[in-house]
């Protein structure tokens, strides 16, 4: 049978920040849209459940809308019946 090198815990790696990366994030809202600065392409404004609004960040649409698509859907709701038709342009780039 395999046994640890070392058994003593001060000598065993830590694993908190491993367990940190594993953690689960989840999708308040969508506050806002943008073309991201240089080649990063069109972001979205999230709002993460459970954070301060100044802990909201820009992420990659592409992960979004694989990830989270209910979330792009709500959000294209709110900026519908706001009268904002952003989405035209969206769609052109898309069949683009």
């Amino acid at each position: 049978m395999l046994k640890k090198f070392h058994d003593d815990p001060e000598h065993q790696r830590d694993t908190a920040s491993d367990e940190a990366d594993e953690r689960l994030y989840v999708i308040d809202m969508i506050i806002d849209r943008r073309e991201g600065p240089g080649r990063r392409g069109r972001e979205y404004l999230v709002k993460w459940k459970g954070y301060d609004e100044d802990e909201n960040t820009w992420e990659p649409a592409g992960v979004i809308e694989a990830d989270v698509p209910g979330a792009v859907e709500d959000f294209r709701k709110v900026l519908q019946e706001s009268g904002e038709d952003i989405w035209m342009d969206l769609n052109e780039e898309e069949e683009a």
